[in-house]
């Protein structure tokens, strides 16, 4: 049986419907959990909507698409599975064999209710994990909190400022959930005061030429620039030439990653204080309430003006993220679900 085993041999599906090439948060967990478990020697098959334009080099095999029937047969061959999100297109094999199943929650679930009773049903026949107390809090299940990890390869750990570096920068898509805009509208406000910060936007998205145009009107030329999408090595490069990250998200985030790589970059983060999102930024940054832009303000204006400050805030850095590596929080998964396979017993197919 799988608690009878140690890692090497274990057989692992991780099922997730974004997964890399495609971005975000869910695609970003299922790979590097995906990658963790080979590493700590299991066999690992990732099975995904997500098409991909070039082969695969992934060290386990990704299954993109699959039919019905591969889909079923990949549940047969897995001692585990790991599902990522709620989904019947991709979880509804779950009815058909008993497996342990752990279903990683990545949203905030307004009203507290599942739509559907199959999502119900498959809800109450896993094990269930959120990836924040705020997510957990929205279940109508019991649920436990495994924080996500992020790219430490890629970005550090808690790596120094190179030379020469700038002030502010924001990393997201480009749409009116992330608040870019009340970021412009802070740095007017902090204008007023003859305080002018300058701040790099990476990203694209539906909002780009309003957010070009509310500089314009605010009078920020020359001290906003906008890169477009940045990602992987040249984004920690990018970030590492910054002090301070702002993630000021409108919406309530379940986590935030981007949080994480920042802290690892060597930026103090500012975010958002609802949702998810102070868990991901911890001791290494400060928050304020979402759409504030006056409050934002007060925040940047005093780390600009407190270097001793800054330097509180990344001296936690080492000791948040040991939390958040791949390995740390593959590790975890890996004791859950032999906890599952432990409690299934001698369980088959129907």
């Amino acid at each position: 049986m799988f608690e009878k085993r140690s890692n090497t041999g274990v057989k692992i599906a991780v099922l997730s419907a974004p997964f890399p090439p495609q971005l975000g948060g869910m695609a970003t967990v299922a790979a590097l959990l995906a990658k963790g478990f080979a590493k700590l020697g299991a066999e690992v098959k990732v099975v995904t909507r997500t098409p991909c334009p070039i082969e695969d080099s992934f060290p386990y095999e990704v299954i993109r698409r699959p039919s019905c029937g591969r889909l079923l047969q990949t549940y047969r061959w897995a001692d585990a599975v790991l599902l990522q999100g709620l989904t019947l297109r991709l979880g509804w094999p779950l009815f058909l064999c008993r497996r342990p199943c752990l279903i990683t929650h990545h949203m905030i679930l307004n009203g507290g209710r599942y739509p559907g009773m199959i999502r119900r049903a498959l809800l109450k026949r896993s094990r269930n994990i959120s990836v924040s107390r705020a997510v957990a809090e929205s279940l109508p299940v019991q649920s436990e909190v495994i924080h996500n990890p992020y790219d430490s390869e890629t970005f550090g750990n808690g790596a120094k400022l190179q030379e020469g570096t700038g002030d502010l920068v924001f990393v997201g898509r480009l749409c009116a959930d992330k608040g870019a805009g009340v970021l412009l509208s802070a740095l007017s406000l902090l204008a007023g005061k003859r305080l002018r910060p300058s701040l790099t936007v990476v990203g694209e998205g539906e909002e780009r030429s309003r957010l070009e145009n509310e500089v314009r009107r605010h009078g920020l030329n020359g001290q906003v620039r906008f890169t477009g999408a940045v990602s992987g090595s040249p984004l920690a490069d990018l970030l590492r030439r910054h002090r301070i990250m702002v993630v000021p998200s409108l919406c309530k985030e379940a986590f935030g990653i981007v949080a994480l790589e920042g802290i690892a970059c060597g930026c103090v983060v500012v975010g958002s204080d609802g949702g998810g999102l102070p868990e991901a930024i911890g001791p290494c940054g400060a928050t304020f309430p979402n759409g504030d832009a006056r409050a934002l303000a007060e925040v940047i204006e005093r780390l600009l003006a407190e270097p001793a400050l800054m330097e509180k805030y990344r001296k936690s850095a080492q000791s948040h993220l040991a939390k958040h590596r791949p390995a740390t929080v593959a590790n975890r998964y890996l004791e859950l679900l032999r906890v599952e396979a432990s409690t299934a017993g001698g369980s088959s197919d129907l």
